[in-house]
């Protein structure tokens, strides 16, 4: 379908100002969701392969965009049509419409969230709703303690293994 809203963050995971109507900047933010925009999926290649391609396949559904350009990063190319990575644009404790589960029916979905309160219950929301349709469903939890909040993400266990 065409994109029905638009999420900006900065690509090395600094936070962005938010600025108010007299030129100041009111605070900082992680991302920022375009005016108007609705919630839905992120990751043009795993979408555009998911709606022309039905045959089974690896499906990475991470918590954030700068997750899924991490491990977009280190899957190598030649496996990148068959190891899919998505992530949602409404955070982690969105809730997931049955429009959306239903793209991952017959695929092995694995749902890697942060290492935190919120992400694991955003992860038990896809692990339900996914595992309706999917194949298989799988949570991949990093090691970590979970935190509070902020936990540590992909992006980090990733930077911590790179050779």
């Amino acid at each position: 379908a065409d994109p029905c809203g638009w999420v900006v963050w900065h690509a090395g995971g600094r936070k962005l100002p938010v600025w108010g109507k007299d030129g100041v900047v009111l605070r900082t933010t992680k991302m920022k969701t375009v005016a108007g925009s609705q919630s839905g999926l992120m990751g043009r290649h795993a979408l555009a392969r998911l709606a022309v391609d039905p045959s089974p396949k690896v499906v990475w559904k991470v918590e954030g965009p700068t997750d899924l350009m991490a491990l977009l990063g280190i899957i190598p190319p030649e496996k990148r049509d068959k190891h899919l990575v998505v992530c949602n644009a409404g955070g982690a404790n969105e809730n997931i419409r049955p429009e959306i589960a239903e793209l991952f029916s017959g695929h092995r979905v694995f749902v890697l969230h942060d290492a935190d309160r919120p992400g694991e219950a955003g992860a038990a929301k896809w692990l339900e709703a996914v595992g309706r349709v999917a194949s298989e469903v799988r949570q991949v939890r990093l090691p970590y303690e979970i935190a509070d909040s902020h936990g540590k993400d992909l992006r980090e266990w990733i930077r911590e293994h790179r050779m």
